[in-house]
């Protein structure tokens, strides 16, 4: 009896894993096609993802069922998007990311689909906008951000999650750096909705601050109703000495 019923259990067992995989392989079929090498059945080597209406999302090396090794992702067009280092499914390592017309936007370290470590940003007439060292997507480390005309520097020096603390200058090269501070340029215009909820606010100006910094707790009044994160107000303070 207790043999008849372990065997039942097996059977269950059998018929629901082959119904999962039945209902994999549907999805599969549905939302993604898959031409290139298999390892045990998986993804694994070089190979060319599709979307459901055939057309090419990535082209590369895979592992284990992701993304992992050289690979290129392109956009609706047919242009290449990215092309650089996979890991784990993930934009790791060094690669370079293009806009729709095929100009480069940034080239250089990558991690969990971010910019980090050194890299350089670029604006959309191919021009330098900044480079130097990131962090997951912030500016953190020592760079150089450009003045439109892409040669002329407009800030050098440290960087701690977008937050400067180095020199500022006009276009003509004069050191503006004890103006800048005062309205605190947030140089982010890419900010995603995640690194919004990290804490790190690029649309919070304080020139408020500014026109009152003769009275401290006037200042700190501002600051603390500012509805900016502590990390930020700490970093304030650290400007204003107050």
């Amino acid at each position: 009896m207790k043999h008849e019923s372990k065997s039942k259990a097996t059977a269950v067992i059998l018929i629901l894993t082959l119904l999962f995989c039945i209902l994999a392989t549907g999805l599969y079929l549905v939302f993604f096609r898959y031409d290139g090498q298999f390892t045990n059945g998986i993804a694994d080597g070089f190979g060319i993802e599709f979307s459901p209406t055939e057309r090419k999302v990535y082209e590369g090396q895979w592992k284990d069922g992701s993304r992992h090794g050289k690979g290129k992702t392109f956009y609706g067009s047919g242009n290449i998007q990215y092309d650089g280092d996979f890991y784990n499914g993930y934009k790791k390592g060094q690669g370079t990311l293009y806009d729709t017309k095929g100009n480069v936007i940034y080239k250089g370290g990558w991690d969990l689909n971010k910019y980090n470590e050194s890299g350089v940003e670029y604006e959309n007439d191919g021009l330098l906008r900044y480079e130097g060292n990131w962090k997951y997507g912030l500016k953190d480390g020592n760079g150089r951000l450009y003045h439109p005309d892409g040669k002329t520097i407009k800030y050098e020096g440290a960087l701690h999650l977008n937050y400067f603390d180095g020199k500022f200058f006009d276009a003509k090269g004069k050191d503006i750096s004890a103006e800048a501070k005062r309205t605190l340029i947030h140089e982010n215009h890419s900010l995603t909705m995640d690194e919004l909820n990290y804490g790190y606010d690029s649309r919070v100006l304080i020139e408020d601050v500014t026109k009152s910094s003769a009275e401290s707790e006037e200042v700190k009044s501002i600051i603390e109703n500012s509805g900016i994160t502590q990390v930020y107000k700490s970093h304030l303070y650290s400007i204003f000495n107050t």
